[in-house]
């Protein structure tokens, strides 16, 4: 399915007959089950159990050069187990007003883990990751509450930070950033940092 049917299907402009494909488009593109008149997916249960953003700073730093991008966020545990890993999702789109020049392009200069040089912290303590989805525009990744020496799972009635960043090349991104809000998220800030001129623009899309 090309990203534009996908966009004219959650805009309901458009249907799928086969709930089977539609269950593997929500699966595969992570897009929460309500969106597509389905039950929350289990990928959405084991995210959103009990955790709770009580705080989210992301910011987006270019030099000219390159985009770095910064996400701190504080986690509380409000449910009954303990959270041991986050999933993170990373993408790019060079061309975001042409999907299918940004397809063409991604598919012969995909982005790769190696250019990326993701890094995660917990408090002081390096977290490992695990990819769980890697396709030529996107990446979704397990943030790991532990590394080789240690593990820190976030206990019930427990609260945690966490920051991780990546690097990614202007060829590859493009003038803008998106935050996405889907666990419950309490305050949530942006930063825009360069040492370029620039005139940015702030748009915010509520979906009940």
């Amino acid at each position: 399915l090309t990203q534009g049917r996908v966009s004219r299907v959650m805009s309901g402009r458009d249907r799928l007959a086969s709930l089977d494909v539609i269950e593997r488009l929500a699966d595969g593109l992570r897009i929460p089950g309500e969106l597509l008149g389905l039950a929350s997916r289990s990928w959405e249960r084991a995210q959103a159990a009990g955790l709770i953003v009580e705080n989210e700073h992301a910011e987006l730093h270019y030099d000219g050069r390159e985009y770095r991008v910064t996400i701190r966020r504080r986690l509380h545990n409000v449910g009954s187990e303990p959270v041991t890993r986050f999933l993170i999702r990373i993408a790019v789109d060079r061309y975001p007003e042409d999907q299918q020049r940004s397809n063409e392009f991604y598919r012969a200069n995909p982005l790769t883990f190696n250019e990326l040089q993701l890094s995660a912290y917990c408090g002081l303590e390096p977290m490992m990751w695990k990819v769980d989805h890697d396709r030529d525009a996107a990446k979704e990744v397990w943030l790991l509450f532990g590394n080789s020496t240690s593990k820190f799972p976030i206990y019930p009635g427990k609260t945690s930070e966490i920051v991780y960043s990546l690097t990614v090349s202007d060829a590859k991104w493009g003038s803008w950033f998106d935050r996405t809000i889907k666990l419950p998220t309490r305050r949530l800030t942006v930063g825009w940092n360069s040492t370029l001129a620039y005139d940015p623009t702030v748009v915010g899309a509520g979906t009940s």
